[in-house]
């Protein structure tokens, strides 16, 4: 662990700005080349993005988001300059005379200093003595807008600088170049100290230190304008210190005796300014490497949050909706989970006509598309679940809802115990011990009948989209190569559940859905065939349903069944009136 620490430590060192511009100078000078692992690989793919020399991302969206990054130290940036802009007035004031200009200049400095403290420091002041207090909490439109704009805080950061520079460019302008030639010859003449005349050379070049520092002072300002600012400075004193204001700064004291005082002069300037350059270098660098980490980070849960709704979608096209709930946030692939429903319409669909060897998997797979579209259209209280296609056969369900569902089990000592009250009443009733009775969340709940008239309409669309599928796709006027369906309906108690520990499977069982899957396999073509309690539900409905007769079940023996009469245009045939008296 020490190991890998060590060399995962040495592998982002070399990535600072400053080594890491070393050992690009060394690829590019000596051509030595280093053979990267993978995750070295990686990483180098992970900042191909930002410019090394001026520290700004290739590609403009995401400097874009960066710069609109809310900067949460602008306002202790612009607390340290107020600072700094105070120490440089004192520093003067000290070190040499000033006009009335100066103090004039160092009064509006103030004001505006203070204008942009109590916008930005308002809320904090406010949070440090108020809090405790009934009073209202200021908005926070101001101070936000100060550090999520980024054009404001370009304004802000500018007009500092301006008036840093300002304040030392009074004390310049202040003095003449004519009379700094006459003092220095007077100053021979009697003695007197030549960094006393006009202004003090050294007062002048810290002040510019100061100034450099307070432009590499601010986070979240654009690398390259801070860098444009701190030249036009060094151009400045340059100026200052080689054309200008030459004599002053020859005859200034210097703090190398190898060097002349206008180089000294310079060189303290050059080293502040490379000081400065190299923290603000390492400061943007952490910054930006922050900000593209949160990027992939954000990324990676966008592409989870992608696989989450994919993952739901495709389970919810599996299993019911309140069963994909309960799958998903309770975890229980490995567990028991089921339902008892009190009265579900079980749906069996046989399409007839067709070979899958003759036609191939084309035609079924657009019947059976056109299928889930009817289906979605069946969404509302009573919604109808597609339970699975087995061969040619269509299953469909409706009634399982959550609630529905007399009870809902998993693998917990609780529903435990109560699964086994329930065998225990069971076994009760069969010895005539009535005295046992099931508790309140398992006594049986009132049948809804709705579902089977809601199954019935359903099995009419799809014969339905059965015709207009023959009618789009098959050209011969011959009924015996064109599909039809054979339908049986059937309804009662069933138990739904998920089976399997891999590739989840729902699937409901009851006697339901045997006597469903026979009326089905016993009916006709383009008929819809059910069972006598079927039928009877039906007709309170008005449904016409004519008796067949007794039709032999496999399992069930002979049971008395009926067609549901439809006409031409697959309407349901409503009951004559002296059939309803009947």
């Amino acid at each position: 662990m020490r190991t890998m620490i060590h060399n995962g430590m040495s592998q982002e060192s070399n990535r600072f700005p400053i080594i890491g511009f070393v050992q690009q100078y060394k690829r590019l000078v000596f051509g030595s080349h280093v053979r990267e692992r993978g995750s070295e690989s990686a990483k180098q793919h992970f900042y191909e993005n930002i410019s090394w020399l001026f520290m700004w991302y290739k590609n403009w969206r995401w400097e874009f988001s960066y710069m609109q990054q809310s900067d949460i130290l602008h306002k202790y940036s612009v607390l340290v300059s107020y600072i700094v802009f105070c120490g440089t007035v004192i520093l003067l004031y000290f070190n040499m005379k000033q006009a009335n200009i100066f103090w004039e200049l160092s009064a509006i400095g103030n004001f505006l200093f203070l204008l942009i403290l109590a916008m930005l420091w308002y809320r904090k002041v406010w949070s440090f003595f108020f809090a405790t207090m009934f009073i209202p909490k200021p908005r926070k439109k101001l101070s936000d807008k100060a550090q999520k704009n980024f054009k404001f805080r370009t304004l802000v950061y500018v007009t500092i600088i301006l008036l840093q520079i300002a304040l030392i460019c009074v004390e310049l302008l202040d003095c003449s170049q004519f009379q700094v030639i006459n003092d220095i010859m007077e100053t021979h003449a009697y003695g007197a100290d030549i960094n006393e005349i006009c202004f003090t050379p050294w007062a002048i070049t810290h002040a510019m230190d100061l100034t450099i520092g307070i432009i590499f002072l601010f986070t979240h300002i654009s690398y390259v304008l801070k860098w444009i600012i701190a030249l036009v400075v060094l151009i400045f004193h340059i100026i200052v210190v080689f054309v200008v204001y030459d004599f002053m700064f020859e005859y200034s004291t210097s703090s190398n005796p190898y060097f002349l005082p206008q180089y000294v002069h310079f060189m303290e300037l050059c080293r502040v300014a490379w000081i400065f350059h190299i923290m603000n270098r390492e400061i943007e660098f952490i910054s930006r490497m922050d900000f593209n980490w949160k990027h992939e980070l954000r990324k990676k849960k966008d592409n989870a949050k992608f696989t989450n709704e994919t993952i739901s979608i495709l389970i919810g096209n599996i299993l019911p909706a309140h069963i994909v709930n309960i799958y998903m946030k309770d975890h229980l692939a490995s567990e028991l989970c089921y339902e008892e429903y009190q009265n579900v319409a079980v749906m069996f669909a046989t399409i007839r006509n067709y070979d899958t060897e003759q036609v191939g998997m084309r035609v079924l797979n657009e019947i059976i598309c056109d299928f889930d579209e009817v289906l979605s259209t069946y969404q509302g209280f009573n919604k109808i679940e597609k339970i699975k296609v087995a061969n040619w056969t269509y299953m469909a369900a409706c009634g399982l809802s959550s609630t529905n569902s007399i009870i809902k089990r998993n693998r917990s000592n609780l529903e435990n115990k109560e699964s086994d009250f329930k065998l225990a009443a069971s076994a009760s009733e069969i010895s005539g011990n009535s005295e046992l009775q099931a508790p309140v969340a398992l006594r049986e709940v009132g049948l809804s009948n709705d579902v089977v008239f809601v199954m019935m309409r359903f099995a009419l669309d799809l014969m339905k989209k059965m015709r207009q599928f023959n009618e789009e796709n098959i050209q011969s006027d011959d009924k015996r190569t064109q599909g039809a369906l054979r339908i049986g309906i059937a309804n009662g108690p069933v138990m739904a559940g998920v089976v399997g520990l891999y590739k989840p499977f729902y699937d409901i069982w009851g006697n339901a859905v045997n006597l469903a899957s026979r009326m089905d396999s016993t009916g006709l073509e383009n008929c819809i065939q059910v069972p006598e309690e079927t039928a009877n539900i039906l007709m309170s409905y008005d449904v016409q349903c004519t008796f067949r007769g007794m039709t032999f079940a496999k399992g069930l023996d002979y049971i008395p069944t009926y067609f549901v009469e439809i006409d031409d245009d697959f309407q349901f045939v409503q009951q004559r009136t002296d059939e309803a008296v009947t």
